[in-house]
C-alpha cells in the first residue's frame, strides 16, 4: 500500500526504533559497523542494524539520504512495489487480465538513481537490490565498485517470481563481495 507521505512515515518508524533500543538497550545495541556488532557479541547483546525499504523516502534528494545515513541508516534498498525517482521494481499488475509479474529489462535506475549510488558508496551505506527491477539491478552492477546486497530475494531458477534473482546476478553478486538473504514470501 503506498503512504500518502514516506518521508514522515520513515521518521516515525525511526523514532519507534530507537524508542525501543533505548527501552531495551540492556538485550541489543545499535550498530553501524562490524566493530560495534564485535563489541555487542562481547557484552551479551544483540545488534539492530538500521535499515530502509524504499529509496523513495528521500523524494530524490541526496541530503535527505546523508540526513538518513546521519540517523545511522545503514543499507536501502532503492525501490519497493512502485517506481519512484531513484528507478523501477519489476512489473506487479494486481488487478485485470494482466495480473502477474513480470521482470523489466528495459526500465534502468534514473539520473537520479545513479547519484545514489555514488553517494550511499561514498558514505559506505550498503545498498540494497531486493525489489529492485533487472535493469536497475545491471545498473548497479555496471556503476558501483564495492559490494551490495539482495537482502531479501531468492533464486529465479527454483521460483520463477521477477523479484528473484537471476543465476547470472547471484554469480556476480558472489563475484563482488556480496550477499543474498531468503524471501519467505511463498509467492
Amino acid at each position: 500500500k503506498k503512504t500518502e507521505d514516506p518521508f514522515c512515515r520513515a521518521m516515525e518508524m525511526i523514532d519507534t526504533f530507537y524508542e525501543e533500543m533505548r527501552a531495551n538497550e540492556d538485550i541489543i545495541g545499535v550498530v553501524r559497523s562490524w566493530k560495534e556488532i564485535c563489541r555487542n557479541w562481547e557484552e551479551g547483546r544483540m545488534s539492530a542494524m538500521l535499515t530502509m525499504e524504499e529509496g523513495g523516502v528521500c523524494r530524490g534528494d541526496v541530503r535527505l539520504l546523508r540526513d538518513f545515513y546521519r540517523l545511522r541508516v545503514r543499507m536501502m534498498t532503492l525501490t519497493w512495489n512502485f517506481p519512484n525517482q531513484l528507478g523501477y521494481p519489476n512489473r506487479i499488475v494486481n488487478e485485470g487480465p494482466e495480473k502477474g509479474c513480470w521482470p523489466d529489462t528495459e526500465h534502468g535506475l534514473t539520473e537520479k538513481g545513479l547519484e545514489f549510488l555514488d553517494e550511499m558508496e561514498r558514505l559506505g551505506m550498503i545498498i540494497d537490490i531486493s525489489h529492485l527491477n533487472d535493469a536497475g539491478i545491471r545498473d548497479v552492477f555496471a556503476h558501483t565498485r564495492k559490494p551490495f546486497v539482495a537482502s531479501h530475494s531468492n533464486a529465479r531458477a527454483l521460483a520463477g517470481h521477477p523479484r528473484n534473482l537471476t543465476d547470472d546476478m547471484i554469480r556476480g553478486l558472489g563475484e563482488r563481495g556480496g550477499v543474498a538473504g531468503i524471501n519467505y514470501c511463498p509467492a
